[in-house]
């Protein structure tokens, strides 16, 4: 259909990043069936050159990650804080 492949090849790496692992139970509220969400965050230095759409591999884990989105807010003062990033897990690593 004219989609580009996936290109596995790293532009950037060893990216210092805090990076943790969020879960929440939430509930179907017609079977009221309880599930667990989860989801990944990642605060990096402002202006790193990450946004929707590419692949973070959280070298602890091994689980590869896609951006859902970015923010970069502003503090106080003006001044660009940390970049957020909201990660989707979509693959880990079989070894």
């Amino acid at each position: 259909y004219g989609d580009e492949p996936d290109v596995d090849t790293p532009w950037l790496t060893s990216v210092p990043a805090l990076v943790t692992n969020n879960r929440k139970i939430v509930h179907n509220y017609t079977t009221m069936t309880p599930r667990v969400a989860r989801w990944y965050t990642a605060r990096v230095t402002a202006g790193t050159d990450i946004k929707r759409g590419d692949r973070v591999v959280v070298r602890s884990t091994g689980v590869t990650c896609y951006v859902d989105s970015t923010d970069e807010p502003t503090g106080f003062s003006h001044q660009l804080s940390d970049l957020t990033v909201n990660l989707k897990a979509v693959a880990t690593d079989p070894s």
